[in-house]
């Protein structure tokens, strides 16, 4: 029963009790003295009835509001374990992705120079065959160097984002 319930049914008791003594007195085939003693009595009675009422629903306020704050203590201690594994989640995945970009930067990187060595040799390897050919023609070669240009390393681009305050 909520605060507001308990206080309008005590109300109700006390309503009910003065009007019941109301009553009683008008149709009361008793002396003044005695109907006195019986109007004491049962505003007695109310009284203890009324007093009983509010010490049961004093009781179940504290009991609700120890385990309302019980609950919030529950769940801020929840929270903040979720809050401590989201972190430790994402500490984790950004540990990993750093880690998966310096591999792919260094797989790059040994992929251009492979393919530079590669484009070297395949270089190397057509000039001996022009030579060869030229030789068993009977041609002349004339030698002619040519400078080999080295593939200029790109800079990295970082991407910033914007944060957003939601």
């Amino acid at each position: 029963m909520s605060d507001r319930g308990a206080l309008e049914f005590i109300k109700g008791i006390i309503v009910g009790g003065a009007i019941g003594a109301v009553a009683a007195l008008l149709y009361a085939p008793q002396s003044g003295r005695e109907t006195r003693e019986e109007l004491g009595g049962k505003a007695g009675d109310l009284y203890d009835r009324a007093r009983k009422e509010y010490e049961d629903q004093l009781v179940r306020a504290r009991e609700q509001y120890d385990h309302a704050r019980q609950r919030i203590a529950d769940l801020e201690s929840s929270a903040s374990h979720v809050r401590g594994d989201l972190e430790d989640s994402l500490r984790e995945t950004g540990e990993k992705l750093r880690e998966t970009g310096e591999k792919f930067r260094s797989v790059a990187g040994e992929g251009k120079q492979n393919l530079a060595e590669g484009a070297s040799r395949l270089k190397d390897a057509l000039g001996a065959a022009k030579s060869a050919y030229l030789k068993e023609k009977g041609v002349e070669e004339e030698v002619v160097e040519e400078p080999v240009e080295e593939p200029k390393p790109k800079r990295s681009r970082t991407r910033k984002t914007k944060k957003s305050d939601d």
